[in-house]
């Protein structure tokens, strides 16, 4: 039986990573297009279509997203989060992500092709000066995605979340949508290229419209948000105070 397990891990990744390679090519060609809305829409199917492919069955529960524009908060537990993130959210998106990634010549220029924001999450210096970013891009884009615990880990659990994007929607006067996803680690574990079929899950919170502007507002927002996350997402909490 764990043969037989192991067999069907390893078709299922060489059938995973042949659809990568098959839709490269039209992804790329999509990010040449002119305008967001058009890179986005052809983007977003390519995602779809890939991830009707490999068989991941992706479910959304929970609340309707509401109109943006809104800062989209969720735990990050594979890389294939933002994928999976992709394929629910409508309409436009900004992605936020790390500075690391803006380094990487091929990952950078895609993403910049779809608008996404760099920020630093090691100098804090730095991450003061991006939370202005951020809060432009929570103003101008119908959602703006954020991972807030930052960076991947090895280790299963829901890590702290740093304060920048709540600090960006109670500063944009934006809500935040919290969204609790849970089977990607099982699908895709971090640090592996190892693909596995399994059902993955988002579960949508209701929006938390913010009811000021200061650090304060920031900290409750988060911990809001926070609370939706680690009830939903089926990992333990590493930071439960």
């Amino acid at each position: 039986r764990r043969l037989g397990r192991r067999a069907v891990d390893v078709l299922d990744t060489l059938r995973a990573w042949v659809t990568v390679a098959l839709l490269t090519a039209p992804v790329v060609v999509a990010l040449l297009l002119p305008t967001s809305a058009l890179r986005w829409a052809l983007a977003r199917r390519a995602t779809r279509v890939a991830a009707a492919l490999v068989g991941a069955r992706v479910q959304t529960l929970g609340a309707p997203l509401p109109q943006g524009p809104a800062v989209v908060v969720a735990n990050h537990a594979s890389w294939l989060d933002g994928f999976v993130m992709v394929t629910a959210l409508p309409g436009s998106l900004r992605l936020v992500a790390g500075e690391v990634l803006g380094e990487r010549t091929l990952q950078s220029w895609m993403l910049r092709r779809l608008d996404t924001v760099f920020v630093e999450r090691h100098d804090r210096a730095r991450g003061v000066a991006d939370v202005d970013l951020l809060v432009d891009a929570a103003r101008r884009g119908d959602y703006t995605l954020v991972f807030p615990e930052g960076g991947l880990a090895h280790r299963a659990g829901l890590r702290p979340f740093h304060l920048g994007a709540f600090a960006a929607a109670a500063q944009a006067q934006v809500p935040v949508v919290p969204v609790a996803l849970r089977g990607t680690r099982h699908v895709v574990p971090p640090g592996t290229r190892r693909f596995r079929r399994g059902p993955i899950v988002l579960v949508v919170g209701s929006p938390i419209a913010p009811e000021g502007a200061g650090w304060a507002e920031a900290v409750r927002l988060r911990d809001a948000a926070r609370t939706h996350i680690a009830t939903h997402c089926g990992e333990t909490d590493l930071d439960p105070a």
